[in-house]
């Protein structure tokens, strides 16, 4: 990088540096951690034999069907960061650089392998070009301008350190329809996207709230019949990031949280007896949330 090129980065997160600063102090990373306050040491072991289960041959982890996914080993890789798996570093860092370089990825795979090889690897020429790929996908029409698509281009901005592009983006968001029935997840990106912009959040708080369910859950959908652990991590995370209080439910949620823990993993409901890194990863989240 060229002493102008740094000069840039530093002036753009300078002029970022507000609204950075209410990400860095509720980072996921931070979150994760504060999960291992609340739970046992015999569990804690449970969890990490299940999180060195889940590593394939190639270093990566494991989606549902047993095979390496640049998905399942974003949340591998954040939750042996939290419980220390050290061991499973050098070969996922292997596996990251690998499918990078080797594939031509799009979407959310492009969003979580440059997350992962920022984290893994720093930054260099390979950096550089997964950097100038989310900023034209974020711009394309398949791209999208749903509250998803800004949250993870955002969340993958700050990572690649593309403080100019953040800015860029904050420009472009000029808010979310909402005529439309959304999603608990949906509203939840829009919470904290207008937190982390700045912007007033009591309205999208209002609406977060409403899939609530006064069991300790959150459902995915206003008319949905049961609550799940995706909807109720990412609520509870987004209502956390905007500084909502949760005194009152977080006794139900611990509770809510807790049932869905099954031989060193999460499940998404208490009817599915499968576990997973992802729901793992939104286990851990929740309990990390709760454990203030």
């Amino acid at each position: 990088m060229s002493l102008w090129e740094r000069f840039l980065r530093i002036t753009y997160k300078a002029a970022a540096s507000p609204s950075l600063k209410r990400y860095q102090n509720k980072s996921i990373e931070s979150v994760l951690q504060k999960s291992t306050s609340i739970i046992d040491t015999d569990i804690q072991v449970e969890i990490k034999n299940h999180i060195l289960k889940s590593i394939t041959k190639d270093g990566g982890f494991a989606d549902r069907g047993g095979k390496s996914d640049i998905y399942y080993s974003l949340f591998g890789c954040l939750i042996a960061e939290a419980l220390s798996v050290k061991e499973i570093f050098p070969h996922l860092k292997d596996y990251v650089k690998k499918v990078v370089t080797e594939n031509s990825l799009s979407g959310i795979h492009l969003y979580c392998g440059s997350i992962l090889y920022a984290k893994l690897h720093g930054f260099d020429s390979t950096t550089d070009r997964l950097r100038k790929k989310v900023e034209i996908e974020l711009l394309s029409k398949e791209g999208g301008s749903s509250e998803y698509n800004y949250f993870i281009g955002l969340l993958t901005l700050y990572y690649l350190q593309d403080y100019r592009f953040i800015l860029k983006l904050k420009k472009r968001i000029k808010g979310f329809r909402t005529e439309r029935e959304t999603t608990c997840s949906l509203t939840a990106a829009e919470a904290m996207i207008n937190g982390a912009l700045g912007k007033n959040t009591t309205d999208s708080e209002i609406k977060l709230k409403a899939f609530y369910r006064g069991n300790g859950g959150f459902v995915a959908l206003q008319k949905a019949p049961i609550a799940d652990l995706l909807s109720t991590a990412v609520a509870l995370y987004a209502l956390r990031f905007i500084d909502s209080d949760l005194t009152n439910i977080k006794p139900e949620c611990l509770t809510f949280v807790d049932g869905h823990y099954l031989n060193g993993g999460f499940r998404a409901t208490p009817l599915d007896f499968d576990i997973d890194v992802e729901y793992t990863f939104y286990g851990l989240l929740t309990l990390g949330v709760l454990s203030e």
